[in-house]
Order: structure tokens, then sequence, then C-alpha cells
């Protein structure tokens, strides 16, 4: 019986267990692609010349490696087989640079339409200059695609109509009109962190922005910086609806001068509708439209005098321009280390610092680092350092501590009367950290 079921699974193993050219068991093997490849068993000796061969192969979880050298344009296929999770994953080999061509569209150089993939550090072909100006083909999502992850692609804009999408990092421009990035209805809990969007200009006469938002359900755009976008850095149009937004920690800024009516736009005029829309802790160098709904716009930093706000409107600072909303504030110097060369850091002392609001915030900045550094957050996607802990300070402080200083900082006549100063006979590092309390509250 032992030696007939031994039989039956090498039977099984050597004939039964292949699909799609993979041997059963093998998920963790690497596959192959070169542009020398042909459409085979993708192994490194005998590699796959297309991603989409090279997909259709891989199972669940395995990488592809692709090896350097410049390709034609490239498709992820639909392919019912691909249920799992965990990712068919492509990436250059180690130390290769991998360059996607494009059709003469420049749409499309790679186009996704299957699922439970992740594609990393791709470059995408220029293509000629239009009128002068310079500009890298698409990477698009097409409808019905899920769980799709890109990181740090190098293109020129991106066409979002994946769900369960996720666009980590990556240089995404230059592009010319019509070419601009686009997130549609089918874009469902869709996440663009750590994007730099830059460079798309006008070039034929068109209307342009970076990013078009034409629908959409939960999506979040944060850590990114939109650099110099011509007419609007993100329009949102909506003409279905656009539930849940957070825009959170982003730069946007346009030092090439260009044309614009709007840093942010939201506007109904599509007869769409927006809900449960947030603007918060960004730098915005124009102006916000929030004609759509109800918008949330709190604990940003603008450079651009505001014409309106909307009840959404909280602890915002306005830099040498007329601000509106609940707790602006106006500012003539936000004290930035280099706005010149678009470096908006705190530095110390400026007004920025613990001007967000209280709650409602993002539990770290743009650069990572947790907010808030102080007793509130700072305005602004950047966070300024906290003071430095005084030497001879414990690292953990007792509970008694806590009780006395929310006592001696509590004014008199709250609570009843307090002492007027620290009892007698306290630690020296009682005091050291009583006046270091002091400081985090007012930076």
């Amino acid at each position: 019986m032992r030696l007939a079921a031994a039989l039956v699974v090498t039977v099984a193993l050597l004939g039964g267990g292949v699909r799609g050219g993979a041997v059963a068991g093998t998920a963790a093997r690497t596959l192959f692609v070169s542009t020398t490849g042909s459409d085979g068993t993708c192994t490194r000796a005998a590699p796959c010349a297309t991603f989409a061969h090279a997909y259709r192969v891989a199972r669940a979880g395995q990488t592809v490696e692709v090896a350097a050298g410049a390709y034609a344009p490239q498709s992820i296929p639909v392919d019912p087989s691909k249920t799992s999770l965990s990712d068919v994953v492509f990436r250059p080999a180690t130390g290769a640079t991998v360059v996607i061509g494009c059709p003469d569209t420049g749409t499309g150089c790679i186009d996704i339409f299957g699922s439970h993939v992740t594609i990393e550090n791709m470059h995408i072909a220029s293509l000629p200059r239009v009128n002068g100006y310079p500009w890298q083909g698409t990477v698009d999502t097409e409808r019905g695609s899920t769980d799709v992850t890109l990181v740090d692609i190098d293109a020129g804009s991106l066409n979002a109509a994946a769900s369960n999408l996720t666009v980590r990092g990556g240089d995404w421009g230059p592009s010319i009109d019509p070419h601009n990035m686009r997130i549609v209805d089918e874009c469902v809990n869709c996440t663009f962190d750590g994007l730099f969007i830059h460079d798309f200009a006008v070039a034929q006469g068109g209307h342009m922005e970076c990013l078009t938002f034409d629908g959409g359900t939960n999506v979040t755009i944060r850590d990114s910086e939109f650099r110099s976008c011509a007419d609007f850095a993100i329009f949102a149009k909506p003409y279905g609806e656009i539930n849940g937004a957070l825009i959170e920690n982003d730069v946007f800024w346009n030092p090439r001068g260009f044309d614009q009516s709007n840093d942010i736009k939201f506007t109904s005029d599509g007869g769409g509708s927006c809900a449960n829309i947030v603007i918060r802790f960004n730098l915005v160098s124009d102006d916000i439209n929030d004609d759509c709904g109800n918008v949330a716009v709190v604990g940003d930093i603008q450079l651009a005098r505001q014409q309106s706000c909307g009840p959404g409107w909280d602890a915002n600072l306005f830099v040498d321009v007329q601000g509106c909303g609940v707790h602006a504030r106006r500012v003539s110097d936000a004290r930035f280390a280099d706005q010149a060369a678009g470096d908006f850091h705190l530095l110390p002392g400026s007004p920025a610092i613990g001007a967000g609001p209280p709650v409602d915030f993002p539990g770290t900045d743009k650069d990572g680092h947790r907010r808030p550094a102080g007793a509130r957050p700072d305005a602004g996607p950047y966070e300024a350092p906290a003071p430095p802990r005084p030497k001879g300070i414990p690292s953990r402080i007792p509970g008694w501590a806590f009780t006395l200083y929310r006592w001696l900082s509590t004014p008199t006549g709250r609570r009843g009367e307090r002492p007027a100063a620290a009892p007698k006979h306290l630690p020296p590092w009682f005091r050291a950290w009583q006046a270091w309390r002091l400081e985090l509250e007012r930076s």
C-alpha cells in the first residue's frame, strides 16, 4: 500500500501538478523575462519575452525577474486562476534598468487588465516632444482589475480604474494634454502614497491638470508632491459619486508659474456628488475650491488668498494673504527652510508650529515623523522636531510627577487655588522636566 501511494504521489507531481507551465508546490521559484526570450517556461535558461506570458505561467506569490533592456509595450491579461491575495511580483533584476516602450498614442505602455499583481521600478519610455514639451507614456489599470500595486514607477501619468489599488512612490511626469492622471468610479479603496507628480503642461491647447478625479470610493492621496500643474493640481468633477477622499500631508507648488485656476478644486458641475472629503495638513500654494459637498479643510498652510470658505474650514494658516474659516490665522512669514527652493520644512519659531487642530490629524507627517512632536500638531505637511529632551531627566517619569505637573500648570481659579511654584525638596530632574514640558506646549 505504501508503495502504491508513493507511486500515486510521484505520478501526481510529474504529470498532474502542472498548471500554466509551473509545477505545483514551487510558488517560491523565480520566473524570468528577457528581451531575448521566447514565451515558454520562463526559466533562467529559457526566459519569457512578455509580461503577459510570465503572468499566466506564474503562480500566486511568485516573482518575475525582468532583465535589463528596452521592451515593447507590455500588458497583464485577465487570468481567472489568479485569485490569491499573494501577488505575482514583477521587478527588475538586481542593478537592471528596464524601459517599457509605448504605442504612438503614448497610452497603455503597461496595460493592466489582470489582478493580484505588483509591478516595481519600471521606467516608461519618453515620446517625441510636442511643441517643445517633453512627455512620457502612461500606465493604465483597467476596469475589472483588482489588488494592483505599483511601486516606484517612472512614467508620465496613470489611469486608475482598478479597485484595491496601491501606488507607492514613483516619478510621475512630465506629461502633456490630454494625458493627465485620472481616477474613476471603479477606484475603490485606492491609496496613492509618496508620489512625485510634476510638469503637466498644456502643449496642444487643451485642458490639463495633474490629476482628474472623476469618481471613486475611499481614495487616499498622501505624502505626495504636486509640482507645476497647469490649470489644476487636483480637479474633482464627479459625474457619479466621490464618497470618501482623504488628501493629507501633500505639497502643492508651482515653480514654473503655470496658469492655474486652483490647486485643488471639488465641483458638482459634472452633475455628481461628493461626500466625506477631507483636505488636511497640506501646503497649498494656490487656493482651494470646495464647491462639492461639505468639504473639511483643516490644518493646511496656504500661500494664496482664499475667496471663501465653507463650514468645514478650521485651523488653517494663511501666509501674508487674506484667509477665512474658523480659527484661521494670518501670518506675515511662515519661516520655511527655503521656500524659493521648495523646502517647506519649518524653522524654529515658525508660527505654524503647534497651529494645527488638536484632534483629527495624521499620525505621521510627510517625512514619516511622528505627529505631533509637541503638545499640538503643526500646520502643514511637515512636523517640526520637538525640543530636545534635557540631560538628567529619567526615561520613565513616575505618575505622581504628571499629577503634580498638571496641577502646577492649571491656571489659578479653575480648580481652586494652586501653588505658585513646585513644592520644595523635589528632585532637580523634576524642575528640568517641568520646564521642558512647558517648552513643548509653547512650541
